[in-house]
């Protein structure tokens, strides 16, 4: 922080690892691939943006065209410059994140779609309608398709006294 106090933040990609997703793409290339998905666990600054866009009220919801968003975005708090090499590999075209549990959207940002992985169960923090799996389709041409398949999870934790996460949005 500018007044020397310490944070606790989110971390991010650094140089260092942005240059070897650069190199590691031109390689790819060069190989003739045409398209790749990004996964990491940590969504990326940009996902903040993208959200906006999806959700102008500033926070979260449902939307049809874009999926759920019933949480802040944990990402690191100030840009990182990761999208800019995204598109600049014209390469990674898709980032798959996880970490937020009650989030599942979808969205196209600048060029690059950004989705979060669905999350797999009850336990840690969790929603029940939003369960399931993340399909990737990937084919001879590269990313075809990437789609959620929701399931029904009641069923495990009826009398165990598991509860849903439920995010205030006012704190």
């Amino acid at each position: 922080m500018p007044n020397g106090e310490r944070k606790w933040v989110y971390d991010k990609l650094w140089p260092d690892q942005l240059q070897w997703i650069a190199n590691e793409a031109a390689t790819l290339k060069a190989q003739g691939y045409k398209d790749a998905i990004m996964m990491l666990h940590m969504p990326l600054y940009c996902y903040r943006a993208a959200a906006l866009t999806a959700f102008p009220e500033g926070h979260g919801g449902d939307s049809e065209k874009y999926g759920q968003q019933h949480e802040l975005i944990a990402s690191h708090p100030f840009e990182d410059g990761v999208l800019t090499v995204l598109k600049e590999t014209d390469l990674i075209n898709h980032v798959l994140a996880g970490h937020d549990h009650c989030n599942n959207f979808m969205i196209e940002h600048e060029g690059i779609m950004l989705m979060f992985a669905c999350k797999t169960g009850p336990g840690c923090y969790w929603q029940s309608a939003m369960n399931g799996g993340t399909i990737t389709s990937i084919g001879a041409d590269g990313i075809k398709d990437v789609h959620h398949e929701l399931i029904d999870v009641k069923h495990l934790v009826e009398g165990k006294g598991i509860t849903e996460f439920v995010y205030n949005w006012d704190k």
